[in-house]
């Protein structure tokens, strides 16, 4: 995980992901594993582009759920978390089956990965439940 998250942080995240997916699913870890490889699938979908780069196609095209999912991929990737997660909370408002209940999924990767008892897992997962 560590060595994933250096990945990461690297702005390698198919390195990051080729080092998740050596976790087997008998492992007591492979739930955590499946968590960070969420992560990783958004900060993909941000293809290197700047959240102004997605901001900019976002405004031309406010109801396009990609748009959205790479934009929190691009704030996720610059350690913008509630930003992010604010994005994720606008996807799951207006578009909550998009990429199987992704944003659901996501948001709560996060609060996985920052910590269960951080101020905005329990700030979001509050908005969260409010609109579920």
């Amino acid at each position: 995980f560590l060595l994933a998250r250096a990945h990461i942080a690297m702005g390698k995240p198919d390195a990051a992901s080729a080092t998740i997916e050596l976790i087997e699913p008998t492992s007591t870890k492979f739930e955590e594993a499946q968590r960070l490889l969420l992560e990783i699938e958004l900060i993909e979908a941000a293809a290197g582009e700047t959240p102004n780069h997605w901001k900019s196609q976002l405004a031309e095209d406010e109801k396009n759920p990609e748009l959205r999912w790479a934009l929190a991929g691009a704030l996720l990737s610059l350690g913008k978390t509630e930003d992010s997660l604010k994005e994720l909370l606008e996807l799951l408002i207006t578009n909550r089956k998009f990429r199987d209940d992704g944003p659901r999924r996501a948001m709560l990767a996060i609060f996985e990965s920052i910590g269960i008892n951080h101020e905005l897992s329990h700030k979001y997962r509050k908005q969260m439940q409010i609109y579920l």
